[in-house]
């Protein structure tokens, strides 16, 4: 085997990583100080994450906290790409004193582009996507990532190319192509799960370097996880060396409140409460707007359990995690609840069976009720958010008099000391 070609730019990362940046666009951006805000939904780190390859502002916590801000109007945790070329220097320990953890390491990846031939004869391009590609592609990725993909790959800037690898009609392998500055960024190589480990994804490599050589690129890139050492050994067998790593930093979601989209404002005194029953997870029919006296109603998006994955994106989103302490807190103050005759009831879109799972578990001593087909969602018009097609509430609490409304807390942050919020409140505005 002859001894790869010399990495050119590997005093240059920053040109690397920028070819790189531009090949998966985001799309929103926003440029904060030298930094550029990206967001696209979905799954991609990329895309929804800062791009510090340059600072020049005065005040480094202030961008920061510019940064969480906007990423705090998509209720997504903030999320910063750190490489070895990020500005300011020791960025990921100036995030980390700030709270934020790593997610495993990437490593950026580079060789120059040769002049050797390759086997291209199962090997085809063009300037769009196939629906076979997007199969074999769309095919692999997570749920999230397949709702933002076909709008982020319709960004995708010229030149490009698609790829796929094709034996007897059918589509094995694929891959993405583009160029800025010379550095051939190469993507979304993937193989069918049936088809893995048949030379797919090698001679797609043998493609791209040869489209790259006809577009005069001098540099072939490309970006890996660096636990995943499948993908590694073939890229480097391929000829790729490191020339570079990074992290993604991101916020813990329970350190940011929600955004107030205003979404829950017309629930007021003035506000009627329409008749709604809801099942319980005691199998008593409830509807709040009729219940007599001092009402604790409290809505929560999800709970989980044991065996029990979370929805997508989950992790990501500002507000979804904590509804478990937050029930929990209202459990352990319930004997001053109840000395005061107060009801508590929690709400969820999550179904009776499931609801009445966690009140054993939790040893909840009140009802949770559901609103599984949106019947009080719709008749309330309470906030709401949405993950693919699935609807999940806001955390909100609403204090209810003879089913009037007499105050809202939203939005509820944080969860774990809710309840005792919501306690405090009442002692203040006893009615």
């Amino acid at each position: 085997m002859t001894e790869a070609a010399p990495v050119p730019y590997r005093d240059d990362l920053r040109r690397v990583e920028r070819a790189g940046l531009s090949a998966w666009p985001a799309l929103e951006t926003a440029y904060v100080d030298g930094w550029v805000w990206r967001f696209s939904g979905g799954g991609y780190g990329r895309s929804n994450s800062v791009s510090t390859l340059d600072f020049d502002g005065p005040d480094l916590d202030a961008a920061i906290a510019k940064i969480e801000q906007y990423y705090q109007f998509r209720n997504r945790r903030a999320r910063f790409r750190v490489s070895d070329v990020s500005e300011p220097t020791g960025l990921g320990n100036i995030l980390e004193a700030r709270g934020y953890t790593p997610e495993a390491n990437n490593l950026i990846l580079a060789k120059a582009v040769e002049s050797r031939k390759h086997d291209i004869a199962e090997i085809d391009w063009g300037a769009l996507p196939s629906p076979s590609w997007l199969k074999v592609y769309l095919g692999v990725v997570d749920e999230p990532r397949r709702r933002s993909a076909p709008d982020i790959l319709a960004a995708v800037p010229a030149p490009l190319a698609y790829f796929r690898c094709r034996k007897r009609g059918i589509t094995l392998s694929c891959g993405l192509a583009t160029i800025e500055d010379g550095i051939a960024t190469l993507e979304c190589i993937a193989s069918r799960e049936e088809t893995r480990r048949r030379g797919g994804a090698k001679a797609i490599l043998g493609g791209m370097e040869t489209w790259a050589r006809q577009e005069g690129a001098h540099t072939l890139h490309l970006q890996v996880a660096e636990n995943n050492e499948a993908a590694r050994a073939l890229y480097s067998k391929f000829g790729f060396a490191q020339v570079g790593s990074y992290q993604y930093w991101v916020a813990d979601p329970m350190h940011t409140a929600p955004h107030d989209f205003g979404d829950s404002n017309h629930l007021t005194a003035d506000f009627f409460l329409p008749s709604v029953q809801l099942s319980s997870s005691s199998g008593v029919a409830t509807d709040l707007s009729k219940l007599a006296g001092q009402t604790i109603a409290v809505f929560y998006p999800w709970t989980g359990r044991p065996g029990l994955a979370n929805p997508s994106e989950w992790d990501e989103l500002l507000g979804a995690h904590g509804s478990t302490p937050e029930l929990e807190g209202f459990r352990d103050l319930a004997k001053s609840i109840d000395a005061q005759g107060i009801r508590v009831i929690a709400i969820s879109s999550q179904s009776t069976e499931h609801q009445r799972e966690l009140a054993e578990r939790l040893r909840l001593p009140f009802d949770v009720l559901s609103d599984a087909a949106g019947q009080l969602r719709e008749a309330w018009r309470l906030p709401s958010f949405w993950i693919g097609n699935d609807t999940f509430l806001s955390r909100m609490t609403l204090v209810l008099r003879d089913g009037r409304i007499a105050h809202r807390f939203f939005p509820v942050h944080p969860p774990a000391t809710h309840a005792r919020d919501v306690l405090d409140w009442i002692a203040a505005n006893p009615g």
